[in-house]
């Protein structure tokens, strides 16, 4: 129910071109779980939350909590439009094909952007990304072997995103990290409120949609 009012309210803002669907930002946010982490077996009482995870993000270290995945629309307003929330312990890969299923395919005369970090440089995601007309720009280093081993797709890749134009996009990656610190400090999802992991898909889908809501309350004034 919570997703699909929060469905209603995203097509309401992209109808009144409040959000755009072409610029979308994805990336994973560890979430601390409520309480205390679990200890040594000599030490009591039992961890909080038996559900939650230890997971590390170069950020914010080591956590024990959750993780939210989420997609960023970057513009004109900055809000989510997908999000899935696992144990710490998930990694972010795994769930772009979720995410992308939930916003409606990009219908634009040129193909939608999905711009990530170095973690989505993967053939995988761009070719899920390729089924809903988008093009991955994400954060590239060349690896151990080097750039003479890329295929002619990923060289093609490598020159957009050190052009000035891919350089351009990739600095809006940072709207998914400040939509992630505002739902934190505002929003309380960090630490969590409550415990277990069906409890906090519950809370955080409802935090969404509570912030979707102000956005198009914000935008009809």
């Amino acid at each position: 129910p919570s997703w699909t009012a929060a469905r209603q309210l995203i097509g309401r803002l992209v109808r009144r071109r409040w959000l755009g669907w072409s610029l979308l930002v994805i990336d994973g946010s560890l979430l601390a779980a409520q309480g205390h982490p679990p200890r040594p077996k000599w030490h009591r009482p039992r961890p909080t939350d038996p559900d939650a995870s230890w997971g590390y993000s170069p950020s914010d270290g080591w956590v024990w909590g959750y993780r939210l995945h989420g997609l960023v629309s970057a513009g004109p307003a900055t809000a989510p439009v997908a999000w899935r929330t696992t144990t710490a312990t998930g990694h972010e890969t795994p769930q772009v094909a979720p995410l992308l299923r939930r916003p409606p395919r990009w219908r634009g005369k040129r193909r939608g952007w999905l711009v990530g970090d170095g973690t989505y440089d993967s053939e995988r995601i761009v070719a899920l990304a390729a089924r809903k007309r988008r093009r991955v720009v994400a954060a590239m280093y060349i690896r151990r072997w080097g750039k003479k081993a890329m295929s002619a797709a990923r060289k093609r890749r490598w020159r957009f995103v050190h052009s000035p134009a891919g350089k351009r996009l990739l600095r809006r990656r940072t709207a998914i990290e400040r939509e992630w610190s505002q739902l934190k400090a505002v929003f309380l999802l960090d630490p969590l409120p409550v415990t277990r992991l069906h409890r906090v898909q519950v809370y955080v889908s409802l935090v969404m949609l509570a912030y979707l809501a102000a956005v198009a309350y914000n935008g009809s004034m």
